[in-house]
């Protein structure tokens, strides 16, 4: 007698199988990452050098990167190993026990444009929203362990998966259920791997963003992004950036926002809603008052969940309701598969690979001289992949006008033998020993009127400097982004 399977026990399987196959198509090539986003950027520096990529630190994706980074194969599209879409799939069903409406709730996952996008450029959103998916699984099934395990891991990729945790708890309401084991798994778990960011200050590695060990060191770059963006949106434009989360869920879900329209939530129990709208919750919060244009990326980290509000909101409804949001998630993924790709955006942004083809072809052990932000990442990012240049990175007048940040100087010292108060007397050093100097021309950089050149100054080209006018740059208010 031939045993046979459900389709469904396949099922996680195979849309996990598609998923990766299709993110790793679209992904963003590594050089492309660089200036796809600064963040971007930030990562991939950090996965392929021991540095701490911005503030609250991300140890387990530096972990993460280093290990993928030991296989064959682009950074940018190995990092795209997703799994949310296959829990995504099991939730749905776990909840709503429908095969067929939990593939459209995976599907409609996988055409989010908010979720496509944060998944295939390095970042560490879709990350997060991965190891919150597993644990959100994990707690229907009612594994605790297991449950803050991965709660804890979402929290050693970004840290404000604290406040979402806290959130999980109050919608829980059984305090006492998570504490002991559960507690200690996600301390270990979740908040100890930070210990590596201080011990990385203290290592020999390069201290470009966080500076060396130091109080002051620690105070600065665990506050210093976060406790000026955070909550300082203006009352008066909270109004437009609802506006503009309106537009973006719309663009990024197609018709599948209209199950979200359903005023009542299928039935379930009281404390599984609460834990799976707190994400969604903070999110919204976070994007309503955070001074940051680009908050909105932030989604990406709910985008699951909302899926699974949009499968729920589905139950409800009738069966050719469904047929049209599953029709409507395909056509979404065709259209990102078409517009979001690695091929558009490097051939929409040719200065890409033409910056690091520039960087490849100089010298060994040419300087080059560049501001804070993505060309700077990119620099470290070329020097990582073995090729052997001098970095220069703070082009402004001060060493530590960087986020107040110092350390970078010993490194310099001591790797390159360079050893500057300030960066025009630093060249001059780098000239005095016959060392040929570049300077990336970035066109909100004073710093290069101070500088004369071996050929006219051009913004698509790295420029050789043979010369100083003596003129000192204007100091200009320090941004890491381009």
């Amino acid at each position: 007698m031939t045993r046979t399977y459900p389709v469904a026990r396949y099922m996680p399987w195979l849309l996990g199988v598609c998923a990766f196959i299709y993110l790793g198509l679209l992904a963003v090539k590594s050089y492309s990452g660089v200036f796809t986003s600064t963040d971007s950027a930030d990562f991939l520096m950090a996965s392929t050098v021991w540095a701490i990529p911005q503030t609250y630190g991300y140890p387990l994706y530096i972990l993460l990167g280093h290990f993928l980074n030991l296989f064959p194969g682009d950074l940018a599209a190995k990092m795209t190993v997703i799994l949310s879409v296959s829990f995504v799939f099991l939730i749905a069903k776990r909840l709503t026990n429908r095969t067929v409406l939990s593939v459209v709730v995976a599907l409609v996952l996988l055409s989010t444009a908010v979720f496509l996008t944060e998944a295939t450029i390095t970042k560490g959103y879709a990350l997060t929203a991965m190891f919150l998916v597993i644990a959100y699984y994990c707690y229907l099934r009612e594994w605790r362990l297991r449950t803050t395990l991965f709660l804890g891991l979402a929290t050693a990729i970004h840290m404000m998966v604290i406040f979402i945790a806290i959130l999980w708890l109050i919608g829980d309401r059984r305090w006492r259920y998570w504490l002991g084991k559960p507690l200690l798994v996600y301390i270990a778990t979740g908040l100890l791997p930070y210990v590596m960011i201080p011990v990385l200050m203290a290592l020999d590695t390069p201290r470009f963003m966080a500076g060396s060990l130091s109080i002051e060191n620690l105070k600065g770059y665990w506050s210093g992004t976060g406790r000026a963006i955070i909550g300082m949106l203006s009352v008066f434009d909270v109004p437009s950036r609802w506006l503009l989360l309106g537009k973006i869920l719309l663009v990024s879900t197609g018709l599948a926002f209209i199950p979200l329209l359903q005023y009542k939530i299928y039935q379930l129990h009281q404390r599984h809603i609460a834990v799976l709208v707190a994400a969604p919750v903070f999110m919204l919060w976070y994007v309503a008052t955070c001074l940051d244009v680009q908050v909105w990326t932030y989604l990406a980290v709910g985008a699951p969940f909302i899926a699974i509000l949009v499968g729920l909101g589905l139950a409800r409804m009738r069966n050719w309701h469904m047929s049209v949001i599953a029709l409507s998630a395909l056509c979404l993924i065709v259209v990102n598969g078409v517009f979001l790709n690695a091929n558009v955006i490097t051939r929409d942004n040719p200065y890409m690979t033409d910056y690091k083809q520039s960087l490849e072809a100089l010298p060994d052990n040419s300087v080059v001289v560049v501001v804070p932000g993505a060309y700077s990442l990119g620099l470290f990012y070329t020097i990582a992949d073995g090729k052997n240049l001098v970095p220069l990175v703070y082009s402004y007048l001060e060493l530590d006008s960087l986020m107040g940040m110092k350390g970078y100087d010993t490194y310099l010292e001591k790797h390159y033998g360079v050893t500057w108060p300030n960066t025009l007397e630093g060249v001059q050093q780098c000239l005095d020993t016959n060392r040929t100097v570049y300077i990336v021309p970035v066109e909100h950089s004073q710093i290069q009127d101070c500088f004369v050149y071996a050929e006219p100054i051009e913004y698509t080209k790295l420029n050789r400097v043979v010369g100083l006018t003596g003129q000192q740059p204007e100091v200009l208010e320090m941004s890491t982004n381009e």
